[in-house]
């Protein structure tokens, strides 16, 4: 991977990686168009670390409420609305983990291949259509967004199916955030909730998945590459949550099956 390959990977995943477009399936498009076919898992993980990155600066509001709250409340621990939230995060992480640590040696081969990409595509254009139900009506706005409000409206139960539609969304071609965004507005959630809420439990799932392939990221000789992989995935990571924002905001996620419907027909039949 040399660094015009390392700067077009990051922008991809950057732009691709809160779109509900799957970053993870173009990722493994371009990697094999690229010819990349080693250290495939280690390459997605550090373009997905400058991801999470762009999560903290972008929620770094919400974020920093988190951490006064944690630190200042005067409740009881277990009434503190952010330990409570903190609790719904690793409830919805365990799904996660248990598929990825479990299946690793699956999913290693399923991002080595674009072999079922098409498919994979289908599923999240049939996620989006069916978002449309519960985006049309709903206003947007994002200054309402509040960490202890979202605490005490998510039920743990509900954090776990979300989880749930998060694992699933491990294999490449299945937006992470299409489905876990989906998943909480058929849950009830209001649109800045769901958005805030998956883009939150995505932290530990990154942080997760980059544990686990240490080895295979010093494995790989041009660190230079990956330096150039990881500052364009960051920058354009923001643009990426900004454009979701805003398409969120007009529910009109839904707009996107009609990019990938195409993509995956390609990819089935040709």
């Amino acid at each position: 991977m040399d660094h015009i390959e390392a700067l077009l990977l990051g922008i991809v995943q950057g732009l691709t990686e809160f779109l509900p477009v799957s970053s993870s399936g173009h990722m493994t498009l371009l990697q094999n168009w690229f010819q990349i076919n080693s250290n495939n898992v280690a390459i997605t993980i550090v373009a997905h670390a400058g991801t999470l990155l762009a999560i903290l600066f972008f929620y770094k509001k919400e974020f920093l409420a988190i951490l006064k709250n944690l630190f200042k409340s005067r409740t009881s621990i277990l009434v503190n609305p952010t330990v409570r939230l903190i609790s719904l995060v690793f409830v919805a992480s365990i799904p996660a983990a248990v598929v990825g640590i479990g299946f690793r040696k699956y999913f290693d081969t399923l991002f080595a291949s674009s072999d079922y990409l098409g498919v994979f595509f289908l599923i999240t254009s049939l996620a989006l259509i069916l978002s449309r139900a519960r985006t049309k009506s709903e206003s947007y706005e994002p200054t309402q967004t509040n960490t202890e409000y979202i605490s005490h409206q998510i039920t743990y139960t509900q954090a776990l199916v979300i989880g749930i539609s998060q694992a699933i969304a491990i294999c490449p071609g299945i937006s992470r955030a299409g489905f876990t965004i989906t998943t909480g507005l058929f849950l009830g959630l209001k649109k800045q909730n769901a958005a805030f809420f998956s883009f939150l439990i995505s932290i530990p799932a990154i942080m997760g998945a980059t544990l686990l392939e240490l080895d295979n990221i010093s494995a790989i000789d041009n660190i230079s590459s990956l330096i150039t992989l990881f500052f364009s995935s960051l920058i354009f990571g923001f643009v990426g949550l900004w454009g979701v924002v805003y398409v969120l905001h007009r529910g009109k996620l839904h707009y996107f099956a009609a990019y990938l419907i195409p993509l995956a027909l390609y990819l089935l039949f040709f």
